[in-house]
């Protein structure tokens, strides 16, 4: 699971992205990664923020994938 913030937060946003990163916290299958200059609209108008987010979801399909096959060998 990866969890990603924006450092452009509204009112508020510094604490939901602490607790964010702790959610990211609770498990050893997660990562949390801020996107520098980002706010919740850019990460998907903004070309190189919604790469991020792009890659993002990509790694979190792939590790799910690589975790179904490890229990489908194991």
């Amino acid at each position: 699971m990866a969890v990603l913030a924006v450092s452009e937060q509204p009112v508020g946003g510094e604490l939901l992205t602490a607790l964010q990163r702790q959610l990211s916290e609770l498990t050893a299958h997660a990562s949390f990664e801020t996107v520098q200059g980002a706010s919740h609209e850019s990460l998907i108008s903004d070309r190189e923020h919604a790469r991020v987010v792009a890659k993002t979801i990509l790694s979190v399909v792939q590790a799910a994938r690589d975790r179904d096959r490890a229990k489908t060998i194991g």
